[in-house]
């Protein structure tokens, strides 16, 4: 990843783990923190078996053919991140997304992900807001109107 976007992922993964959606899911807070590290670190992006082990404190001889935790927790964090979107437009008009199917972190064009969709508020604007009134029964399904 080229120093440039390494320093738009750094920030905008900054901003969306100090956002109450993320303070009150450390698993979640810890994924994105771990994915980030991954990507920005610019080597191969990590496998189920690496984020069970390494993000999520699965044991050793955990098993990503008969264990969904790893896919379902991707799933959270892609409909968390959605959530989070549908709030806050990203200050640099880059998202941080992670592909269904995949577990590299890597930066979209919101206009790509959330045609039409016009968020909330500004990342500037302080962050306030009430998670239960916007996120709950917002009717926003995330990008494209589909997360899977």
């Amino acid at each position: 990843m080229p120093p440039d976007k390494m320093t738009i992922l750094n920030s905008e993964v900054s901003r969306i783990l100090a956002s109450p959606l993320f303070i009150r899911s450390p698993v979640l807070a810890a994924l994105l923190g771990f994915l980030m590290r991954a990507a920005i670190s610019g080597g191969k992006s990590p496998n189920q078996y690496a984020v069970g082990t390494l993000a999520l404190g699965l044991e050793d001889d955990f098993d990503p053919r008969l264990d969904s935790t790893v896919r379902v927790t991707m799933r959270r964090l892609r409909v968390a991140l959605a959530s989070y979107y549908g709030l806050f437009l990203p200050e640099s008009g880059l998202c941080a997304h992670v592909k269904r199917g995949r577990y590299a972190l890597e930066l979209v064009r919101h206009e790509a992900l959330y045609r039409g969709f016009e968020a909330k508020h500004s990342s500037n604007d302080g962050g306030q807001w009430d998670a239960r009134e916007d996120i709950v029964g917002s009717g926003f399904n995330g990008p494209r109107g589909h997360m899977d």
